[in-house]
């Protein structure tokens, strides 16, 4: 064959390379290291059921070409929440096609991620603006599933005197997008909220309510005033939420100026393709007051060691790891990709372009909506910004409709809805008449401008929008290309080095695998459009959700949860269903190991379950004996184990089968946490241990980029009994018979970035896939042998070896090397030109690190040789012959300003400082700030441009 293997590019190292490192570990084979790392009980007897060999890179490109062509690109003007968009080729080339931009890990970094901390804070600064609410998240899902943040926010905002009456009622305005009111339902009922869907306009609040939801502009498009409504609820002590659509506030008075307390809702009309229905960021907007309630991430501006601006995430950045089950949201990974191309666009586009993309929509539904008048039509919205509900006869416009290959959305066989965008011209203006007039049997009206504007009055715009700087400076294509490469260089992501972070596996994002996802035929469909319009996704997601359960050892698979943590909540939903349906929904108690990642009892608590912590022992195994006395305590209640293999400590547990039988006997079913299936696919599976639910990170384990915290892919696989629990949706047909209601607004999630994992197993194959696994383990063993002497492997298996990663041990650094912290070990990588691995988790002041099967042998021995200067660089403090405060560990990293600077305040020198080894002066990585005063950042929280000085130094 004259085409390369795939996973002879993916993989790092070559044969010869591999060899040397079996012989550094101290095995004559691969075979003889697996059979030491993992448990001979748990291992496959036969290879996975599938071929056996993959597609070449080429094949795989002929191939989704091929399936992309069976998608049909019709124009659809079904709005409902996604719609067309003009995304600007500048964008998608600099940042969406850009490794430096998606290969980037979630900036907890902050010194090495500026850039992309300045992206997300223009993100912010759009929003902010733009609601009328001046404190703003960097991101969340989708608008559903922000929505119902919301609501969890509003709940956990009740007065005292609310909580002792139990109000528990949400209000929920009966035109609200079905598939929002659907996330809702599925998040409201663990925790008892009752919602109350009704119209906003007649409702009167009883007393019960904490909260209430309104659409601004409804779903039925109708633009409508919530200024008495909402001035009724904060009367009676009920918040208020509003999913507003992004666009619409240009020109629409902002929630927060007729008194909304939270603004959520998606930002793909910013420039991202629909993607048959994601990843698109969503965004949250609220009050000052509730700032420290707001989920996920919040871009705030601090100072470094120098006095320099910088930013970093503030205040509750990791909230789920610090209060575990008391955390009021599960949120790991956001869409901080998608929500840099929106912030992007805002930059690109400015005040005046926003306004003219919102007019174009607006002044093409007043032309249409005044030609369907001429024809005789009943509008059923009167004053609207882009979308119009008409009396209709639904069948008949449809087929005339599909014969232009258009799009409406159907409300019933009396109404059709159609959205307008900034793609419509008059052209379309004129066709979409011409099929109105076509059903009505008459002529119609021809259209010769788009230039009328009919908004209340009342409910227009009045106060400017983007008046920072930044949404003024960009707007040529050069300017705005040299910003995304001058933010581009002050980030450190997989084209600069490798990121090692244990448990986040950050390997090889493969440029094939990334390309469809720039192709129309998949970037440009509405995800509720007809099912042969989409029958090239339908067909990737049937064969990827088989392929997926094949190496899970599952029965079915759902692809619908769009993060890690949110599939994490989906299997919990599902398990939660399953025990319901046999009537033993009173078992509520998940148990949990001590070493969980901080979302697994989050989630727990989310999904309406009280957790019960089962403890290790000294190597970082779940006690046995513990979990049985808890199991057998907790029996009558016992719903589940959450349980993350191998283990949060990098191990494969002996044991584990006898953990799930323990569990199976006492009525639990078994939830395997999917974070660390990097060391599973083709050696063992989930479903052959015994477990009975796993979720996979397709962003992690299956290639799908982290870009910068988001976006994800968290499906579930599940076993036969649970198959008929899997999620369903609203709109389209989806998941089992009496499936839990749905997750993410969309029926498949995040459905663009698919292909990503349906490429990487195509070309691995079964035995590419096994391979990978290996060498995952391979490395991370080759780093604790290569490390031996210098820093020790917290934990290991019964024979001395580790999974995938493996835990360095720096807790005595403090107590040895003169107060140096682990935290200060990580900063100075940053002038070795390295993304620290994970720092201080699962145990306090350790490093936990994860190669990936991606790097070569040749990287690894630099990070190793990188991590033993550093400790050279901590006994010169230990010695004397550094000073105990001014040296090279405490003082990182070091800015090429500090460097370059007429005067030196150090006790040691220049070269020492920024090229303490002499390959880094040919790759030398500047990080663009110093040590970041995060307390700072903290007491004076800034998250909008307005309080950044760009590239001016405080």
């Amino acid at each position: 064959m004259s085409q390369d293997k795939f996973v002879s590019r993916h993989v790092g190292s070559s044969p010869s390379q591999v060899e040397q490192m079996l012989e550094t570990i101290g095995v004559k084979s691969m075979d003889e290291l697996i059979d030491q790392v993992v448990p001979a009980t748990i291992r496959l007897k036969k290879p996975l059921d599938l071929p056996a060999e993959g597609m070449t890179e080429y094949e795989y490109a002929d191939h989704i070409r091929a399936l992309g062509r069976k998608n049909k690109i019709y124009r659809s003007l079904i709005g409902m929440g996604y719609y067309g968009t003009a995304a600007p080729a500048a964008i998608l080339r600099n940042v969406f096609e850009n490794p430096a931009w998606y290969t980037s890990y979630t900036p907890y970094q902050a010194e090495i991620s500026q850039g992309r901390l300045e992206a997300l804070l223009n993100f912010q600064s759009a929003v902010v603006s733009l609601t009328g609410l001046p404190v703003a998240n960097c991101s969340l899902l989708d608008e559903g599933t922000a929505a119902a943040e919301a609501m969890h926010m509003m709940l956990a905002l009740r007065s005292r005197a609310a909580v002792q009456e139990n109000r528990n009622v949400l209000f929920v305005d009966e035109n609200i997008f079905p598939q929002t009111l659907d996330v809702l339902l599925t998040r409201s009922e663990p925790f008892g909220i009752e919602i109350i869907c009704d119209s906003y306009d007649n409702y009167e609040f009883s007393g019960r309510e904490f909260g209430a939801i309104v659409q601004y502009p409804a779903a039925d498009g109708e633009v409508r005033d919530y200024e008495d409504f909402t001035a009724a609820a904060h009367s009676r002590g009920v918040m208020v939420t509003v999913a507003a659509d992004i666009l619409s506030l240009v020109l629409l008075k902002a929630p927060g100026e007729w008194g909304a307390d939270i603004a959520v809702g998606s930002t793909q009309r910013l420039g991202i393709p629909m993607g048959y229905g994601g990843p698109h960021a969503a965004y949250m907007a609220t009050k000052e007051d509730y700032k420290r309630y707001i989920p996920g991430r919040i871009i705030g501006v601090s100072v470094d060691r120098l006095g320099n601006q910088a930013l970093r995430m503030a205040l509750q950045m990791r909230e789920q790891h610090i209060k575990r089950e008391r955390a009021t949201s599960n949120i790991c990974t956001a869409q901080a990709l998608l929500a840099s191309m929106a912030g992007f666009f805002a930059v690109y586009h400015g005040p005046e372009g926003l306004r003219r993309i919102a007019l174009n929509a607006h002044t093409a539904a007043v032309a249409v909506a005044e030609g369907l008048e001429k024809l005789g039509f009943t509008l059923k919205t009167n004053s609207f910004f882009d979308t119009l509900d008409v009396e209709a006869d639904a069948e008949k416009v449809r087929t005339l409709a599909l014969e232009k290959k258009i799009n409406f959305f159907y409300v019933d066989d009396h109404r059709v809805r159609l959205s307008f965008d900034e793609l419509t011209d008059l052209q379309e203006v004129n066709t979409v008449l011409g099929i109105f007039a076509a059903a009505a049997g008459k002529k119609a009206p021809v259209v010769k401008s788009m230039d009328k504007v009919t908004l209340r009055a009342s409910l227009q715009r009045k106060s400017a929008i983007l008046t920072d700087p930044v949404f003024e400076k960009y707007h040529s294509e050069t300017e705005l290309m040299r910003y995304i490469k001058k933010l581009e260089r002050r980030d450190i992501s997989l084209a600069n080095s490798m990121i090692s972070l244990g448990s986040c596996t950050m390997k090889l994002n493969p440029a094939v695998t990334m390309m469809p996802l720039s192709l129309v035929e998949f970037a440009n469909i509405h995800p509720f459009v007809p099912a042969d319009q989409a029958e090239g996704y339908q067909e990737l997601i049937r064969n990827l959700s088989h392929d997926l359960a094949i190496i899970t050892g599952f029965a079915g698979a759902s692809l619908q949860p769009n993060s890690g943590a949110s599939g994490e909540y989906a299997g919990l939903m599902v398990i939660r269903a399953y025990l319901q349906s046999k009537g033993q929904g009173h078992r509520n108690i998940a148990l949990i190991p001590a070493s969980a990642h901080g979302t697994n009892p989050a989630s727990a608590t989310m999904a309406g379950m009280k957790t019960v912590t089962v403890a290790c022992d000294e190597h970082g195994n779940i006690m046995v004996d513990d979990l049985k006395v808890k199991a057998e305590q907790y029996a009558p209640d016992l719903a589940c184990i959450m349980v993350t293999y191998p283990s949060t400590h990098g191990v494969f547990e002996s044991r584990i089968r006898e953990i799930v039988d323990i569990v199976h006997e006492n009525g639990g079913q078994v939830y395997m946490d999917g974070a660390n299936m990097n060391a599973q696919v083709g050696l063992t599976n989930p479903g052959y241990i015994g477990a009975d639910v796993c979720h996979l990170n397709l962003h992690k384990t299956f290639a799908i980029p982290h870009g910068g915290g988001g976006p994800g892919v968290g499906p579930i696989c599940v076993a036969a009994h649970l198959v008929e629990f899997l999620p369903g949706h609203s709109i389209v047909k989806t998941g089992g018979d009496n499936g839990i209601t749905a997750l993410s607004s969309a029926p498949y999630g995040s459905a663009m970035i698919l292909p990503i994992t349906y490429g990487y197993i195509k070309m691995l194959g079964a035995n590419g896939l096994r391979r990978v696994t290996e060498m995952a383990i391979l490395n991370a063993n080759y780093l604790v042998a290569a490390f031996k002497g210098e820093y020790d492997t917290l934990y290991t298996g019964e024979t001395g070896r580790v999974g995938h990663e493996m835990i360095l041990d720096l807790r005595h650094f403090r107590k040895d090397y003169g107060g140096v912290e682990c935290g200060d070990v990580a900063r100075r990588l940053m002038d070795y030109g390295f993304h620290a691995p994970t720092v201080s988790f699962p145990v306090h002041e350790t490093l936990m690190v994860e190669p990936t099967e991606s790097e070569s042998k040749a990287e690894l021995d630099r990070f190793v040789e990188a991590m033993v200067q550093i400790k050279r660089e901590c006994e010169e403090i230990a010695a004397g012959t550094a000073d105990g405060e001014d040296n090279v560990v405490k003082m990182a990293p070091h800015t090429a300003e500090e460097a370059a600077a007429d005067q030196w305040n150090h006790a040691y020198g220049r070269e020492k400082a920024v090229y303490p080894l002499k390959w880094v002066r040919y790759n030398k990585f500047f990080p663009y700030v110093s040590k970041i005063d995060g307390g700072y950042g903290d007491r004076n929280l800034v998250c909008t441009c307005e309080g950044f000085a760009e590239d001016e130094k405080a």
